[in-house]
Parts: structure tokens; sequence; C-alpha cells
């Protein structure tokens, strides 16, 4: 019966941070605070997981912030050496005389 219990507290939990995020993700997020008062009881358990979607959204956020030419950098590394790490051709392993 518990178990019960705490599998309802983490579906309500769940669908209240999957509410939030899909408002956040059309970028129309409530005031959180308010949002919060809507589950009484859980508010604690809902903003950890909504703080923890922001987070994984910030990272994300950050990797689409690199534009063409921080990716063309990559492209010219190609038979060079950087510190100790070689990337020419003629390193790379091989499998009947082909690169893998």
């Amino acid at each position: 019966m518990a178990g019960e219990v705490q599998n309802h507290r983490n579906e309500l939990v769940n669908e209240a941070a999957q509410r939030y995020a899909q408002a956040y993700l059309k970028g129309q997020a409530p005031d959180l605070d308010t949002f919060l008062q809507q589950f009484p009881g859980l508010e604690k358990e809902v903003r950890s997981k909504i703080e923890n979607l922001q987070k994984v959204d910030s990272l994300f956020g950050d990797l689409r912030r690199i534009d063409e030419s921080e990716l063309t950098i990559a492209d010219n590394l190609i038979d060079k050496t950087v510190g100790h790490f070689s990337n020419h051709r003629s390193h790379r392993p091989r499998r009947n005389g082909r690169c893998l």
C-alpha cells in the first residue's frame, strides 16, 4: 500500500514537472513559485525536478550556441598534433588497409 501511495505521488510530481516543462519550452513558463502553489505537499519535489530540467536545458542551450566557425576548427585538426595527441591519418587504426 505504501508503495502505491509513493508511486501515485511520483506520478503527480512527474505530471506537474511535465506541464511546467511544456510551457517552459514554448517560452510561456509561469512563475515557479506561483505554479508550485497548485501542488500542496509536493512543492519541494516538483521544484527539484523542474530545476533539474532547467539545468539540462541550459546545457543543451550552450551546445546550440556553437556556431559553424567553431565546428570548422575541428576539421582543421586532421593530420595535426596537439600536445601528445596526434590525429595523423597514418596513426589511425586500420583494418584491411582502411581507417576505422
